[in-house]
């Protein structure tokens, strides 16, 4: 692998990272925009018991997937758009 090539992949795992973090940063808390009981059903499925630490990993599971799932779309449409752009 030349090192044009690395730092092209470097740069998008960079990028990638920068969009994951400014998504996190503008959702803000989980608990403002998670609905409490689709955090208290998501406990009782995985743990089998609803309190405290089960609804907190329930609430911290459904952020970091979502979070995740956002940043990807996003990191699609603008590789995809560079592309389409740089073929012009």
């Amino acid at each position: 692998m030349t090192i044009k090539t690395f730092a092209r992949r470097v740069a998008k795992v960079a990028f990638f990272i920068f969009i994951t973090f400014a998504i996190a940063r503008t959702l803000g808390p989980a608990e403002v925009y998670i609905n409490h009981d689709l955090a208290r059903n998501l406990a009782q499925f995985m743990s089998g018991d609803v309190n405290a630490e089960s609804i907190y990993d329930a609430y911290f599971y459904i952020d970091f997937s979502s979070v995740l799932i956002m940043a990807a779309v996003i990191y699609i449409t603008v590789i995809k758009l560079v592309k389409k752009i740089r073929s012009n």
